[in-house]
């Protein structure tokens, strides 16, 4: 974030699936030190309809309701409390297919002073002194870190295939507020007998439209 920030702001929806029934989830936002910026805790009926939308969603099982529910948490800000985290929890204590929660139109703003001064280079690198760059990326197949005659990637052999992927989240605290363009540079590894499949590469912004893609 700009050093000169200080108001930060998460808008979004939490969605209860299926038989919430008197279940709550919280949403709480935290500087680094842990300390709670804002938080909310919310009922969820679906039996009841509470929600500030009620609809009937694909999926969804024994003819229950979905809501979702508009959260706002702001707060004052100092560059002292370093990175924000936000974090979503429910007190749900039945299986997935019962009832669920999902969330939605997330977006994080902060308000900053412009009189701040904020001298960055007109390029970049979002890792620079990272020790680990690679351990950043998330995946859904428990990937590991391996390495090939030299070179270190993170998957491999009986790791990840179909449907599973690979992604990173670059937040807005990773840019200057002048930022013009992005550009993604790195390897994708193709293991084993691959006959004919293809891998695609997609960036997009925080609505999901594409704005690079290469398969």
């Amino acid at each position: 974030m700009h050093p000169g920030t200080h108001k930060v702001t998460l808008t979004g929806r939490v969605w209860t699936i299926d038989s919430w029934d008197g279940e709550t989830f919280t949403v709480e936002m935290k500087n680094a030190q842990g300390h709670v910026l804002d938080s909310v805790q919310v009922r969820g009926n679906n039996f009841e309809g509470a929600a500030d939308e009620t609809l009937s969603c694909e999926g969804t099982v024994g003819g229950w309701q979905d809501g979702y529910f508009n959260i706002e948490l702001t707060s004052d800000y100092n560059p002292s409390m370093g990175n924000v985290e936000v974090r979503v929890t429910s007190t749900l204590d039945q299986g997935a297919g019962d009832e669920s929660i999902g969330i939605g139109d997330m977006e994080f703003h902060y308000d900053f002073d412009p009189s701040v001064e904020w001298v960055q280079p007109t390029t970049g690198d979002v890792d620079e002194g990272v020790e680990d760059p690679m351990a950043l990326w998330e995946n859904n197949c428990g990937a590991s870190e391996k390495t090939c005659q030299g070179h270190t990637y993170i998957g491999g052999h009986n790791q990840c295939a179909n449907g599973h992927n690979f992604w990173r989240v670059f937040s807005t605290q990773d840019f200057h507020p002048g930022v013009e363009s992005v550009v993604l540079t790195g390897k994708v590894w193709t293991i084993d007998s691959w006959d004919g499949e293809t891998f695609t590469v997609e960036m997009k912004d925080q609505y999901g439209n594409v704005l690079a893609t290469m398969t």
